[in-house]
C-alpha cells in the first residue's frame, strides 16, 4: 500500500457538489492499494499514520504525532499504483482490483479507527471525487509499506 500524507488546516471531500466528509486541522491522506497487498499492509499503514510526528514543537521541529482531537481524511487513490517508466501514460496494471482494493482501504480505516482510537472519515470508493485541502506547512510525505519509497 502506498499513501501520500498532507498536514492540513482543513480538507473536505465532494461527489457531485455534494460535500460528503469534512475535517478540520489533521490529516488529510490519499491511498493507493497495490496487486498482492495485504491485511498486514493495511496494519502497517495505519501504524504509520497514526504515529507519524509531522506536527512542530516550539522550536519548529516534527516531534508530535497528531493529537486525538485532530480528524483523518482517507481517500482511495489508485492512480498513486501508477508506473510512468515507459511513455506518458500511466500504467495502472500494479493496482489492486477494485473488491480488494476497497476490502483493504476498509481494514485501514477499520485499524485507525478502532486500534488507535482515530476519527476517521473518508470519500467515495471509486466515484469521481473532488478534493479541497488547505495543505498546512506544506508538509507532504509519501510512503510505501513494502518499503519502495
Amino acid at each position: 500500500m502506498i499513501f501520500v500524507l498532507q498536514r492540513v488546516n482543513s480538507a473536505s471531500v465532494s461527489v457531485s457538489n455534494e460535500t460528503i466528509a469534512s475535517i478540520s486541522k489533521g490529516i488529510l491522506v490519499y491511498v493507493g492499494v497495490v496487486r498482492d497487498d495485504s491485511e498486514d499492509d493495511a496494519k502497517i499503514l495505519a501504524k504509520k499514520i497514526d504515529g507519524i510526528r509531522i506536527f512542530e514543537n516550539d522550536e519548529r521541529k516534527m516531534t508530535f504525532k497528531a493529537h486525538k482531537d485532530y480528524e483523518f481524511l482517507l481517500i482511495s487513490q489508485f492512480t498513486l499504483c501508477s508506473n510512468l517508466q515507459k511513455g506518458f501514460r500511466p500504467d495502472f496494471s500494479q493496482a489492486e482490483k477494485p473488491d480488494q482494493a476497497l476490502k483493504l482501504f476498509n481494514s485501514l480505516c477499520r485499524n485507525l479507527k478502532d486500534n488507535y482510537g482515530r476519527r476517521v472519515k473518508t470519500g467515495l470508493f471509486g466515484a469521481d471525487m473532488q478534493v479541497y485541502s488547505q495543505i498546512d506547512g506544506p508538509v507532504t510525505i509519501y510512503f510505501n509499506s513494502r518499503g519502495k519509497n
